[in-house]
C-alpha cells in the first residue's frame, strides 16, 4: 500500500501528558511534521513526548509566544510501529491554550 501524506491528528494540548497520535495496531505512522500554535495573551510551554510521558520520552520542548505558530519540521520521520507503546503525547503548561496539528503519512 502506498503511503500518502495526510493530517495524522490535532486538537489542544491538556494540562497533563496525553496522547496526541498513535496508529492501530496493524499500522505504521510517519510523523513528518508538528506544528503548534500558542492561543493565548501569554507565553506557553508544550512538551511532546515519543512513547512515555517521562523527561526521557520528551522529544520536543519549546516556549511559544503569545499568538505564535512553531512548526517542527523532522529531519528523518518519526515512525511509530503500530505497538501499545508507539505514540505521541503532548501537553501544555495550561491547558486547552496550545493547539497541535501532526502531519505525515501511514501504511
Amino acid at each position: 500500500m502506498a503511503a500518502t501524506h495526510k493530517k495524522l491528528g490535532s486538537g489542544q494540548l491538556a494540562a497533563t501528558a496525553g496522547d496526541l497520535y498513535a496508529p492501530g495496531s496493524s499500522v505504521t505512522g510517519m510523523v513528518k511534521t508538528v506544528v503548534l500554535h500558542n492561543t493565548d495573551t501569554v507565553d506557553r510551554v508544550a512538551t511532546v513526548y515519543f512513547t512515555g510521558s517521562s523527561d526521557s520520552d520528551k522529544l520536543l520542548n519549546v516556549t511559544l509566544n503569545a499568538d505564535e505558530t512553531f512548526e517542527w519540521s523532522v529531519g528523518h520521520m518519526v515512525v511509530l510501529d503500530g505497538s501499545a507503546s508507539a505514540k505521541l503525547q503532548g501537553e501544555a503548561d495550561s491547558g486547552s491554550k496550545v493547539n497541535y496539528f501532526i502531519f505525515g503519512a501511514e501504511e
